[in-house]
């Protein structure tokens, strides 16, 4: 909800998915590696870092939109 509150251009509803996605893959890579599924670790982390780019660009693109930089 803060983040839809400081930018118009955020939706609340897709930061909650984000984000919530974004835990819900960190604790199961580190499941995986405390289990020492190495590989599936290694395979959870690289999404994690897809999933962090996305975020990244979210947030990007609310910010320009808000201020209006083209």
């Amino acid at each position: 909800a803060f983040l839809a509150c400081i930018n118009p251009f955020w939706s609340e509803r897709t930061w909650r998915e984000l984000l919530f996605d974004h835990l819900r893959m960190t604790e199961n890579e580190a499941v995986l590696y405390f289990n020492r599924q190495f590989e599936k670790s290694i395979k959870e982390y690289d999404a994690i870092q897809a999933e962090a780019l996305e975020m990244a660009e979210e947030m990007t693109f609310g910010i320009i939109r808000q201020f209006c930089i083209r």
